[in-house]
């Protein structure tokens, strides 16, 4: 048995979630998975081939909540490197923009990317 709110599994004769008050179920429907952000707009705020600029700025901006990604992060790193690029929703760009600010890191400038 199973509670369908916490997912927490009970032993056969519980009828009810002790932390929930639900009633427990045999099978747990699937995980809900988050829907896809439709018609995403991200814009390049930042590059940089420094791989602990990236590992401080995923930190800060997944902290901040900032939706992003981060392109070329595994050329970054070595000999001939390419520069990774630091990408956010569009809704975002202004607040990455001004935490990026404040970290100041030496090895990137960040701003608008065309």
């Amino acid at each position: 048995m199973f509670c369908p709110n916490c997912r927490t599994e009970y032993q056969h004769g519980y009828s009810t979630c002790n932390d929930c008050h639900v009633p427990l179920v045999e099978i747990l429907p699937d995980e809900e998975k988050p829907d896809p952000i439709p018609d995403a707009k991200f814009i390049p705020v930042m590059e940089t081939r420094n791989a602990v600029d990236i590992a401080e700025i995923k930190t800060v901006l997944e902290a901040e909540g900032i939706t992003f990604y981060i392109q070329n992060e595994e050329m970054s790193i070595g000999y001939r490197s390419r520069s990774a690029k630091l990408l956010v929703l569009q809704d975002d760009v202004d607040k990455a923009v001004q935490l990026l600010n404040e970290m100041k890191p030496d090895s990137f400038t960040p701003g608008y990317l065309a």
